[in-house]
């Protein structure tokens, strides 16, 4: 971490801010993990400060409530590490906004939720924490803006019992929020979506039903500043299905808190989809993956984000597969039953990327293939029967540590620092330049850096991978 990162914790950087009525959000770096809070007032004297985060990040969130409107504040960053340095980060300022025009829930939507956000053109503000039965938001309208206000939003808090395929769970599940009909220039921001006591899985499938967010969204799509936190089984935090790619998510904070996976085929289990059609040219960036059960993210575009991956069952990535993609600058740790960093494609670059896996050994959590845990750093895989093209790709710069391992009666864990197969379908692949280091009990036996493998059916068709050794 020291050698990849520096050696001294320096001031947080890459400062970004959302500010609305009575709240802010505020996001920045750290080049180390560190604990982190932000005081804030009317003066350099602040008086007020954030609560200080629940372990260490690179990546970091805060909200800051109580504002005045239209008042100016004043805030700094407060960072420390491991070995307890802190660090004050500049004094910085805003101006609290003012927003007359805004239509504000509850107090201008008379009822119960679900609210429909139906007017186009308009800002919604939260004004008040929510607690609802179901669904708390219906979102229809182009040109929305849905600021949460720094508030609290619970949703599905009572049980419900749904039957059927995935279209009746996106018929009648409850949602935090639903966008539908494709609507345009939509933005949601600074505030929490919280699954509640109703804690219902969605469709075994699609994953579809119960989502935190589900969304048909159009073009210039926005989510930032929110904090997506759910547990129920078969669920994905962030479902974007069907829209076009130039989504922008960032500066999210995602807490899947569940361990059951119904079916990890499908949609599976994530803290984000960008689906079917969605991968083009959205940015998915500087958020950070507190814990998922079986995959991270999904998009074509995804650098300086910071994933836990806490596996449960098979094929549990960091960064899922894509074609055309670039991964970049993020940190992906992980442990338990199979956990991969980042997973593979066609015409992908790989560069910069920290994964960090840690083997605490097999503890029964799934049955598919036996009592194990599995650590992958990269992997590229060719299926039996499979003539897939995964050509193209380049990996450089990339660290990748794994550590640790125990076994469990005659079950022990598995390491692989990059797992690569070659195949006549896999053409013009280079591996370069990359830190490779796995550091494993003297017990255990299935562990290496590099893995090499191929079909056997096919010896002597293969096409060569180029490894190139840091010079």
């Amino acid at each position: 971490m020291y050698d990849t990162f520096g050696q001294q914790l320096q001031s947080p950087s890459n400062y970004w801010e959302y500010v609305s009525e009575a709240s802010a959000s505020i996001g920045f770096r750290t080049n180390l993990p560190a604990e982190s809070y932000i005081q804030y007032g009317p003066t350099e004297a602040y008086g007020q400060q954030t609560s200080l985060t629940d372990r260490r990040y690179a990546v970091h969130l805060h909200r800051l409530t109580g504002l005045t409107p239209g008042t100016r504040y004043q805030y700094r960053v407060v960072i420390e590490d491991e070995r307890g340095n802190r660090v004050f980060g500049p004094n910085r300022s805003f101006t609290s906004q003012e927003m007359p025009t805004a239509i504000r829930i509850p107090e201008d939507m008379p009822g119960n939720a679900p609210y429909s956000l139906n007017t186009q053109g308009a800002t919604y503000l939260v004004t008040q924490d929510l607690v609802v039965n179901g669904k708390a938001f219906d979102l229809t309208a182009d040109n929305v803006t849905l600021d949460l206000g720094g508030r609290t939003i619970v949703y599905n808090n009572r049980a419900q019992s749904i039957s059927g395929g995935w279209t009746d769970y996106l018929d009648n599940a409850a949602f935090g929020i639903k966008a539908m009909g494709y609507p345009d220039n939509v933005r949601i921001l600074n505030g929490t979506i919280r699954q509640g006591a109703g804690n219902n899985a969605g469709h075994r499938d699609e994953a579809i039903g119960f989502n935190p967010i589900y969304a048909r969204i159009g073009s210039n799509f926005e989510l930032a500043g929110v904090e997506m936190d759910y547990g129920g089984p078969q669920l994905i935090g962030l479902y974007l299905h069907w829209g076009p790619g130039d989504a922008r998510i960032h500066h999210n904070v995602f807490l899947d808190r569940g361990d059951v996976i119904l079916n990890r085929h499908g949609a599976g289990s994530r803290s984000m989809i960008y689906a079917a059609g969605s991968t083009g040219s959205g940015q998915i960036y500087d958020n950070l993956i507190k814990r998922t059960r079986q995959m991270g993210l999904h998009g074509n575009q995804v650098y300086n984000n910071e994933i836990y991956i806490d596996s449960y069952t098979t094929n549990s990535f960091g960064i899922s597969r894509g074609d055309n993609a670039l991964y970049r600058n993020n940190r992906i740790f992980g442990t338990g039953y199979h956990v991969v960093g980042i997973g593979w494609g066609k015409g992908n670059t790989y560069r910069n990327n920290f994964v960090h896996l840690v083997g605490q050994g097999p503890d029964f959590r799934d049955t598919e293939y036996g009592n194990q845990e599995s650590l992958n750093g990269f992997r590229l895989t060719q299926y039996a029967g499979s003539t897939a093209d995964y050509s193209d790709n380049l990996y450089e710069l990339n660290t990748i540590l794994i550590k640790g391992g125990a076994c469990n009666g005659s079950s022990c864990t598995e390491a692989r620092g990059i797992q690569h197969s070659a195949d006549a379908s896999i053409r013009n692949n280079v591996i370069r330049d990359n830190v490779i280091k796995v550091d494993m009990a003297s017990s255990i036996r299935q562990a290496a850096a590099v893995v090499t493998q191929g079909l056997r059916d096919r010896c002597g068709t293969e096409e060569p991978i180029l490894w190139e050794a840091i010079r």
